[in-house]
């Protein structure tokens, strides 16, 4: 499971402070450290949900998961191979065209994207997946002018 939080510009403080404020109350938390939802109790991810999410009404969630278990591997062993080889051929157009950096980038990628295991590739799929619906829900929920702070500073 994968999830992207979007804020807009004007609430972005306040959302920030809510969630320092309540990572400064967690037990064991250092400052400058990280805390992982994985190790915090039920508990204190339902404190974490009440201080900093439901606290910030502007704040968005986008989730986006998978199950790989359910996924044959077989279909995602075609796609990693398909995947270099589209590499591969880009890192060929890149040879031809006499631009050494773009061959060199696209062999390492083909090479990189050989090395994911089934598992790996599907929670790259989805990831990606969570990316692109935020990207979509930002644009649907930001699309007034009233949440563009460029229009505001604007003379026109």
């Amino acid at each position: 499971m994968f999830c992207a939080v979007t804020i807009s510009d004007k609430t972005f403080d306040s959302v920030a402070s809510n969630f320092d404020s309540w990572k400064s109350r967690q037990p064991y938390f250092t400052p400058g450290g990280e805390l992982k939802g994985t190790d915090l109790s039920p508990l204190q991810q339902t404190s974490f949900v009440n201080a900093a999410i439901l606290n910030s009404p502007k704040l968005r969630l986008t989730l986006a998961g998978t199950k790989t278990s359910l996924f044959k591997k077989e279909i995602a062993a075609l796609y990693i191979k398909d995947a270099a080889g589209i590499l591969r051929a880009s890192a060929k157009l890149g040879n031809e065209t006499d631009r050494p950096l773009i061959e060199d980038f696209y062999r390492r990628m083909a090479r990189w994207v050989e090395q994911r295991s089934p598992e790996n590739l599907m929670w790259i799929v989805c990831l990606g997946d969570v990316i692109r619906l935020s990207i979509q829900h930002s644009i649907v929920q930001f699309m007034y002018p009233a949440d563009d702070s460029d229009l505001k500073t604007s003379r026109y």
